[in-house]
């Protein structure tokens, strides 16, 4: 797992963080956070579309009539930090997102992750601010020998997955007139969003300053 600074960088809410996984946010704009690091998902600044490396999410669950919290660290991918073995992931795109448009991502992650990693399928998203959600992820569950890889390609592809949509349907098996069609359209290009995940592997910690180096040899 990541470690974290007492401040992290954030990015102004509708600006592109310079392409998928990019190295840094402002520069110039930091705040304090929790002495772990950590920014909750709660916070005004999360609430209103601030990127941070490490964002915990609190989730209320229900057992027999009394409400409990969960909390949940996700870790930004970027440069040094990969997914490790996922459980979930979070998104956070530039913009807020409607429901419709929160469901349409979702859907168009299902599909990239059951091209990609090949496991059960993720779970429907929940939202933790009107820039984001998470879904469950169960990537234990991958049938990939290797899931670093399986990750890789599913980050190549979604993408493209977001833009243009779902795959074209070459048969009318989901129905008449289906043929040609799109379960979901893309969002064109104006979309930028980045990824979270609840397991990462961090070549950036001094730590892990061996396996840094095998992977650079």
């Amino acid at each position: 797992m990541t470690k974290a600074s007492t401040t992290q960088k954030r990015q102004p809410k509708g600006t592109s963080t310079g392409g998928q996984f990019a190295a840094s946010v402002n520069p110039e704009s930091t705040v304090l956070l929790d002495a772990a690091g950590v920014m909750a998902s709660t916070s005004p600044e999360v609430q209103s579309g601030y990127v941070f490396d490490t964002v915990a999410v609190v989730d209320q669950y229900e057992i027999n009539g009394d409400w409990h919290n969960s909390t949940t660290q996700f870790h930004r991918r970027r440069p040094g930090v990969f997914g490790g073995t996922p459980y979930e992931m979070r998104i956070q795109a530039n913009r807020p997102l409607s429901d419709d448009e929160m469901g349409k991502m979702a859907g168009l992650m299902g599909y990239a992750y059951r091209a990609t990693i090949a496991g059960e399928p993720i779970g429907g998203p929940m939202r933790d601010s009107p820039y984001s959600f998470v879904v469950s992820s169960d990537m234990t569950k991958s049938s990939r020998d290797d899931l670093g890889m399986g990750l890789e390609d599913f980050e190549d592809i979604l993408p493209a997955m977001f833009e243009h949509g779902s795959p074209i349907r070459k048969t009318d098996r989901a129905g008449a007139g289906t043929k040609g069609t799109r379960l979901f359209e893309g969002f064109g290009s104006d979309l930028a969003f980045e990824i979270y995940y609840d397991d990462v592997v961090d070549f950036n910690d001094p730590q892990n300053a061996g396996n840094r180096a095998q992977e650079t040899a």
